[in-house]
């Protein structure tokens, strides 16, 4: 299994609108989440989204949120997915 889902470029790589964005979070985080994946991504599974280069914020945000997807305006996901991933990481245990 996968130990990071990888994030894509939230602004399609314009130069002119970079943002710091995670360039990947923890595959652990999309437990519990695969059928949302699938509704939203045409019944691909977590691990193909993967494979094809990962989700972009709204969409990881979406799927962790069980939710369907709808746009979020960037720079609002990139801080949405950067609270789930700090709430994440205080909840669950670390293996150390």
């Amino acid at each position: 299994m996968r130990s990071k889902m990888p994030i894509q470029n939230p602004c399609n790589g314009h130069p002119s609108e970079q943002l710091e964005y995670p360039q990947s979070i923890p595959f652990a985080m999309f437990e519990g989440h695969e059928r949302q994946c699938k509704r939203n991504h045409g019944g691909q599974t977590l691990q193909v989204i993967a494979e094809r280069g990962g989700f972009g914020p709204d969409e990881a945000l979406a799927v962790l949120e069980d939710r369907a997807w709808s746009h979020i305006p960037a720079q609002l996901s990139i801080n949405l997915l950067n609270v789930a991933v700090r709430e994440w990481e205080v909840w669950t245990p670390s293996e150390k």
